[in-house]
């Protein structure tokens, strides 16, 4: 019985897969039908399985499997051998998870637990390029499981500060679902040390393949921000999903740092969550798998956090707190409410500004990865991924990523470590 749901569950992956492709290139439906392509996505499959599971007996299984699945003129095929050799290299990764999620439903099933075969299936035919497909199991020290939606068509996404930097980098990775994304900041004219606006980022996402609207808003002003919330359910029809990315820093210590700056970082960071969350939630509850995102770090009691730049520290574990308190509050509704942090120091305004400029940049990554890892964690199902804090690096090689150069210009070595990780 375990065998025939394994098989049956990476087939549903490879097919789900083959058949995107297959309707995207009417050459190929003229010359192999919907039927023989899926007998082609039983077979490998089966093939796949085979390499990838771990006994010898179920290799010996599958192989065998596949050997008595193979379609009949299967290597006269030219066009149909490609397509499923390219499926085959381009979600390997997703597809091994797919495998090793359907052992753990097998085995929570005999346990008497819950069968989540159906959410196998979803896998994000955009990861493709990239050489790997997403997983449907977050690994690493935070060891909770989660099970993938398919994609961000369609979704409603609140941005904070997503006129630049890892806001607008979200914005962008999701606008290449084609999402709708409300551009939250306070950026309305060019500025001379702040690269883009709102309206800029609205572009550049509607470019790029979403719908936007710029709404021009201070987090800390509770009119602005209910009338950007409005303004979003007017033009999407309601917010699936709030990212809480908008961030103060001043990495001062306590006799340095004016009350000015104080209110600044607590307004906008702590209270500016506070408040986003507020507004977004009863719009979130009418959603189908609502998400808030907190940009902000794992909690912790080290001191080492909290003695060079107390009011900064503060601030910023005041989001995580929210996530804590939120998560909680909310489970009952289904909104899933997890932190996500980078690893590493990402190439931001801030960096530049004010944390080390050129040096500083060069041994940074690039925000794409953390878009990449925050559309992983908005892709899970809300109900089985809350309250966690996570790390960018983590997400992603749950999703089967492990080589990160694409995201930056040094290698891993000589990359600066984030704060509080």
């Amino acid at each position: 019985m375990a065998q025939r749901i394994l098989i049956f569950a990476v087939q549903r992956v490879l097919a789900e897969q083959l058949e995107l492709k297959w309707q995207a290139r009417p050459a190929l439906q003229r010359r192999v039908g919907q039927a023989e392509l899926l007998q082609h996505a039983e077979h490998d499959g089966a093939m796949l399985i085979a390499a990838v599971v771990g006994s010898r007996a179920e290799r010996q299984f599958f192989g065998a499997k596949a050997e008595a699945l193979e379609p009949a003129g299967f290597n006269q095929r030219q066009d149909l051998q490609r397509l499923d050799r390219g499926a085959r290299e381009k979600h390997r990764f997703g597809v091994a998870q797919a495998v090793r999620q359907a052992r753990v439903t097998v085995d929570d099933r005999d346990r008497g637990g819950v069968n989540r075969l159906d959410a196998l299936a979803s896998m994000d035919e955009s990861r493709g390029d990239a050489g790997y497909g997403s997983g449907s199991m977050l690994v690493g020290r935070h060891r909770a499981g989660y099970c993938q939606v398919v994609t961000l068509r369609g979704k409603t996404l609140f941005i904070t500060g997503a006129s630049r930097g890892i806001g607008k980098a979200i914005a962008l990775r999701a606008a290449r679902d084609g999402a709708n994304i409300a551009v939250v900041g306070k950026t309305e004219a060019p500025h001379p040390k702040l690269p883009g606006t709102v309206g800029d980022s609205a572009r550049e996402i509607e470019a790029a393949g979403g719908k936007a609207i710029a709404c021009v808003a201070d987090v800390r002003v509770e009119e602005q921000m209910a009338a950007a919330v409005d303004a979003t359910v007017k033009a999407f029809g309601g917010i699936d999903i709030l990212v809480n990315n908008a961030s103060a820093i001043s990495l001062t210590g306590t006799e340095a740092t004016d009350l000015k700056r104080f209110d600044l970082m607590f307004g906008v960071n702590t209270r500016g969550t506070f408040l986003s969350s507020k507004l977004c939630i009863p719009h979130l509850r009418r959603a189908a798998n609502p998400h808030i995102m907190m940009m902000s770090p794992p909690l912790t009691q080290e001191p080492r956090w909290f003695a060079p730049h107390l009011a900064y520290s503060i601030a910023k574990y005041g989001m995580s707190l929210c996530v804590l308190g939120l998560a909680e509050e909310l489970k009952r509704d289904g909104i899933a409410v997890n932190a996500l942090w980078p690893r590493t120091v990402i190439r931001t305004a801030a960096v530049q500004n004010l944390l080390g400029g050129d040096g500083s940049m060069a041994r940074a990554r690039n925000p794409e990865i953390v878009a990449d890892a925050a559309h992983v964690v908005l892709t899970s199902k809300s109900r089985e991924l809350s309250g966690h804090f996570l790390i960018d690096e983590e997400v992603l090689r749950g999703a089967g990523i492990t080589d990160f150069s694409q995201y930056a210009d040094v290698p891993d070595s000589e990359l600066l470590p984030d704060f509080f990780v």
